[in-house]
């Protein structure tokens, strides 16, 4: 599984070279983000990442791999007032050029060795990607992605393990 501080790192670098995104937001799930919405103005668009969950996958004793399942919603805020078929028109055009910029990024972190994220996502499944649009979750609309990356099943190297756990190997 990746580390979620480098998940999180990734997903604030993508919002920074995309300024379009006005508004990044982890949560675990729609109940948490339903509480955070409160906050959010109508036609800001906004990236909510859901932090990841894995599953583990053994070929061999020697090739065990995690494969972290993400999954994001590139979406606005939509006043029920002002919702008219060019509005929502207008929003999944945008939200759709928004959803192909975050997999351009992706792709490139993943085919760029030199890329600062090149060895957490290098694993990425292009063929698991999934868009679906999305109309009302929580207030929004827009499109949701998901995604898996295999990963090396140890997170860490076994220095960074001992390092954080110093009695690992007592």
């Amino acid at each position: 599984m990746i580390p979620i501080a480098k998940y999180i790192d990734f997903w604030t670098r993508v919002n920074i070279k995309l300024p379009e995104i006005k508004r990044l937001l982890f949560v675990h799930n729609e109940t948490e983000l339903a509480n955070l919405m409160g906050n959010v103005k109508a036609s800001e668009p906004i990236l909510i990442v859901i932090i990841p969950s894995a599953d583990s996958s053994e070929i061999d004793k020697d090739d065990i791999r995690d494969m972290t399942a993400g999954m994001l919603f590139m979406v606005v805020k939509i006043d029920s007032k002002n919702r008219t078929p060019d509005v929502e028109k207008k929003v999944m055009t945008d939200m759709q050029n928004l959803i192909a910029a975050i997999k351009f990024l992706l792709h490139r972190e993943t085919t760029d060795c030199e890329a600062e994220m090149h060895d957490y996502f290098e694993g990425t499944n292009f063929s698991s990607m999934h868009c679906d649009p999305e109309r009302n979750l929580v207030g929004c609309d827009g499109w949701s992605l998901l995604f898996e990356i295999g990963d090396p099943f140890w997170t860490f190297t076994e220095d960074e393990l001992i390092e954080l756990f110093p009695n690992i190997n007592d």
